[in-house]
């Protein structure tokens, strides 16, 4: 059966060059734009989800704000805001915590150089910042370290961009810039990166010092926000409750209220975004094989005084 198949299509073959031809065209269209759509459906995913960890590496974010509900005698809109201590207490009660930081921020910042004068948002952290907002130096420099946050150093680390508009095509490492009319030495540069999700403004336009010498220039007792990264993503919704029933506890709010204490989750963003991913790849994968379908179906169909199955077979 199939060696007479196979001699009636080379026969059909050499008795409608045009008709196969233009067949093989088709159907090698169709086969060319399934691999295009398939590949463009992985570079837009891969794409998204850099992206998103520009902005931050299975870091889950948390904020203090005002309470929505009364709650055991304090009454609605009470304001909650976080300090250092909150930070190691949740360290030693909530398990699973792999890092964290402090996230003390000031907008409107001046910097300034012999060759420019700029403004930024400049936040105080520690050095498990770099890991989990994935600001790594580029070579010639480092990130801060725990010495210069117990020594409260004067340093400074920048995005790449912000480094660029103070100096130009100078080295940054090792030049002084005066933070707000106070003299820091800069330590480092961050490899450029892409970022699709940030909260004022992208990190290549940021400056970063230690929060010890933030809070020891500025006096500030209460931080902007915290900054933790689980050992295991799937302890995720574990440590979210302990962190939330803990701080619930100690600020006398409803562990309910979401508006007293927001969070923003890299890791749900992060799952949600390769679902995306997914269906794309699977919606692009279906108009592309329909594609081929059409292109090699239609021409078999049309076959003029032949039987519709047959030529659909050496089609």
């Amino acid at each position: 059966m199939w060696l007479t198949i196979i001699r009636e299509f080379f026969i059909d073959l050499k008795n409608q060059k045009l008709r196969s031809s233009l067949t093989l065209v088709a159907i090698s269209w169709g086969t060319l734009s399934v691999i295009l759509l398939l590949a463009f459906g992985r570079g837009l995913g891969t794409s998204l989800m850099e992206g998103m960890l520009g902005a931050g590496n299975q870091v889950i974010m948390i904020y203090g704000r005002q309470t929505s509900k009364a709650y055991k005698g304090h009454p609605e809109g009470q304001t909650i805001r976080f300090t250092e201590e909150d930070i190691r207490l949740i360290e030693r009660a909530v398990p699973g915590i792999a890092f964290s930081s402090p996230q003390y921020g000031r907008g409107g910042t001046r910097l300034q150089t012999d060759l420019s004068t700029t403004t930024t948002y400049m936040e105080g952290v520690n050095p498990d910042f770099e890991i989990m907002r994935t600001m790594y130096p580029a070579a010639g420099g480092r990130f801060i370290n725990e010495r210069d946050v117990d020594e409260m150093r004067r340093v400074l680390f920048l995005g790449d961009e912000i480094a660029g508009r103070l100096f130009g095509d100078e080295d940054p490492i090792g030049r002084e810039v005066m933070l707000d009319s106070q003299p820091f030495t800069v330590i480092g540069v961050m490899k450029s990166k892409m970022q699709t999700s940030m909260n004022n403004g992208p990190d290549a336009n940021r400056a970063i010092i230690p929060y010890t010498t933030f809070r020891n220039i500025y006096g500030h007792r209460n931080i902007g926000s915290i900054l933790v990264r689980p050992s295991d993503p799937a302890l995720q919704t574990e440590i979210i409750t302990g962190i939330r029933s803990l701080m619930a506890s100690k600020y006398k709010f409803h562990p309910d209220d979401d508006q007293a204490m927001p969070m923003w989750d890299f890791i749900e963003m992060e799952e949600m975004n390769q679902k995306v991913a997914v269906g794309l790849e699977i919606f692009l994968f279906t108009v592309g094989f329909f594609t081929l379908m059409i292109a090699g179906i239609f021409p078999a169909l049309k076959a003029s005084r032949v039987d519709p199955v047959e030529s659909l077979r050496y089609e």
